[in-house]
């Protein structure tokens, strides 16, 4: 039997998101801090660049981190083991 996927085992790790205040369609790269019961905390350099940019600022001392209320998040993308396959370019 295949183990289920865990939100808090990827914790650490690179999640795909959809987040709509950011990109209605485009798919955001996180690295997942922590899961609350409301949400998750996340960072990545396309949060960055919108932070930095609000302020008008280059850079920050410390790493951006924040927090995405489950209600701002249209989907997380997870991988399991084995391919993936494109039935449509396989011809299938």
């Amino acid at each position: 039997m295949e183990k289920k996927l865990n939100l808090r085992e990827l914790i650490g790790q690179e999640i795909h998101t959809v987040v709509p205040f950011i990109s209605p369609t485009t798919i955001t790269v996180f690295t997942l801090y922590g899961i609350e019961d409301s949400g998750i905390w996340v960072e990545s350099q396309t949060l960055d660049e919108v932070i930095l940019d609000a302020f008008k600022v280059a850079s920050a001392p410390k790493k951006i981190v924040v927090f995405l209320p489950w209600h701002e998040i249209r989907m997380i993308y997870g991988f399991r083991a084995g391919p993936s396959l494109s039935e449509k370019s396989l011809g299938l």
